[in-house]
């Protein structure tokens, strides 16, 4: 995937918005307009039998995770996989990082940090039923 306007399971992707060991984030359009602006996770490709069960994994996870509606947390609208790459699709939420705001030279005051985490804690912990880390039926 390019940082270029293309198109992906049904999404326009606009341009890249992060990096992490697994996979790409793009800010994109969905195709139908009902989803509007959102963000899609595009893993890198399928290559072996391996990575194919941890793509349905992450798909396990991704599905368990559309019902989760937590402030701290962007709502997954989307996940599958599509041209031989697992995705996950969710809400967009503007924001900044954390990079972002130091590199602006914020200096936080001791509770800031706290004011800033527990939302998104209090989200994950909520976020994470029994059995969302646990392989799909049938697979491992």
């Amino acid at each position: 995937m390019q940082d270029r306007a293309s198109t992906f399971a049904g999404y326009r992707l606009h341009h890249i918005i992060g990096h992490d060991a697994v996979s790409t984030p793009y800010r994109a359009t969905a195709e139908s307009p009902a989803r509007g602006t959102v963000a899609v996770q595009i893993s890198g490709p399928l290559e072996d039998g391996v990575e194919r069960r941890r793509a349905t994994l992450f798909q396990h996870k991704a599905t368990a995770a559309t019902d989760v509606r937590e402030p701290g947390i962007a709502r997954v609208v989307d996940a599958g996989i599509a041209q031989d790459r697992a995705y996950v699709v969710t809400a967009w939420r503007p924001s900044i990082t954390l990079d972002a705001l130091i590199g602006w030279r914020w200096r936080p005051a001791p509770q800031d940090p706290v004011a800033l985490l527990t939302p998104a804690a209090g989200g994950l912990d909520r976020a994470h039923p029994p059995g969302l880390g646990t392989a799909p039926p049938g697979g491992r």
